[in-house]
């Protein structure tokens, strides 16, 4: 799960410094088609950079000291309490994604319901006519244009939508649309569905703007106000009006920043991908060592109860409390002294050619020091029930 919200965090930061980078510097400048693929290159740069590891060096690290069991447990307790905290933004954030997918699937349906529900539709050079009362102003999806009633279009507006089916403009805006559910909690996702409706409009009007000059298509534009695009995932010709008149007049910019985005992509990608692996030395343990959590070791263990000493026949009934399926209640009564574990840990340092001894003794109730053996016996053992045991067995 931290890999996760290490991926997300990344992803976070790739796109608002590339989403800051295009509003300031690319937004208003009249590459349009630049300017489409640096959105696209904004998405797909934020969705996989943060997946993509280049391990260049992998620096050692020296072994690590083995803590003793109460470390342990503290450390197991804290992690629990981050992992619950964890899964439960965990849980916002797929709540999160899936509302806006539903909502997604709504307004499609809600697109497709007004198709449905049209009183008429008629085909016309690949282009579907839906007369629909329900837009104000001709919009498009995929091959579908939306239009009021029957009153045919002005040519410049019907060329003008013509371009925006024939460029699948939609598909940039499903794109952004199933972004913005991945990045919800992001402000700056909700803002791209519009930068993509920016340029589609200036795109649109730069090509019917060289084939019938500037002002024949300004008094079209002028006819129409500004309204926002509806239905959501639709291309609406009276949408921007104010800002196509001026990126109109504007005088062509220069691509120089084209070169300098190129330069901050790269760098990202090698800022996020490029990586230092670090491995930690294994230390070479005895033979006599175990694991943090206890196994069972009868045969170093002994006895700190000195008011009953155990008899020869306590081993036998070990042995048949390995073999059954015993409560643990019961191996609390058969077992109830407290015993004390001796570890020994040997380390080796191939740098220096030493070798370091660490003895770690903690105190354990015999009883749950043999239900962890018998667990860690299984192929399969409840490391949960493990952790269980260590913590109700654990002597201060």
């Amino acid at each position: 799960m931290t890999e996760f919200y290490n991926l997300l965090l990344e992803a976070t930061l790739i796109f608002t410094v590339l989403c800051l980078f295009y509003h300031y510097m690319l937004r208003h400048h009249k590459n349009h088609l630049a300017n489409r693929w640096s959105l696209w290159i904004l998405m797909l740069a934020t969705v996989l950079f943060p997946f993509i590891s280049i391990t260049l060096w992998v620096e050692p690290l020296p072994p690590i000291a083995s803590a003793n069991a109460d470390t342990v447990s503290a450390f197991l307790e804290n992690t629990q309490g981050v992992n619950r905290l964890a899964t439960f933004f965990l849980s916002i954030y797929l709540l999160g994604l899936g509302f806006h997918l539903f909502r997604l699937i709504l307004q499609v349906n809600n697109i497709l319901g007004m198709v449905q529900r049209s009183p008429e539709k008629y085909t016309t050079d690949g282009v579907r006519f839906i007369i629909s009362p329900e837009v104000e102003s001709p919009a498009t999806f995929f091959h579908f244009l939306f239009v009021k009633d029957r009153t045919p279009l002005h040519p410049l507006i019907e060329q003008h939508e013509k371009i925006h089916i024939q460029q699948y403009h939609t598909l940039d805006l499903l794109a952004a649309t199933i972004f913005k559910a991945v990045m919800w909690f992001h402000p700056f996702a909700y803002k791209l569905s519009s930068y993509f409706k920016e340029v589609h409009e200036y795109a649109c009007d730069e090509i019917v703007l060289k084939q019938h000059g500037l002002h024949n298509y300004l008094q079209v534009l002028e006819t129409h106000t500004d309204t926002e695009a509806k239905p959501n995932l639709c291309n609406s010709f009276s949408s921007f009006i104010k800002k196509r008149i001026h990126m109109m007049t504007q005088a062509p910019s220069s691509n120089s920043r084209y070169g300098i985005a190129m330069v901050l992509v790269f760098g990202i990608f090698a800022l996020m991908s490029f990586d230092t692996r670090y491995e930690s030395k294994a230390p070479i343990l005895s033979k006599e060592s175990r694991d943090t959590l206890p196994k069972l070791e009868l045969s170093k263990a002994k006895s700190t109860d000195t008011t009953t000493p155990q008899k020869p026949q306590k081993t036998r009934e070990n042995k048949t409390a390995k073999s059954n399926n015993t409560s643990e209640a019961d191996m609390l009564k058969r077992f109830p002294n407290a015993i004390e574990l001796t570890d020994t840990i040997i380390t080796y340092d191939s740098e220096t050619g030493k070798e370091s001894v660490m003895i770690v003794k903690s105190k354990m109730i015999e009883a749950y020091n043999i239900l962890i053996g018998e667990e860690l016996k299984k192929k399969n053992p409840d490391m949960e029930k493990i952790n269980e045991w260590t913590k109700k067995g654990r002597i201060q």
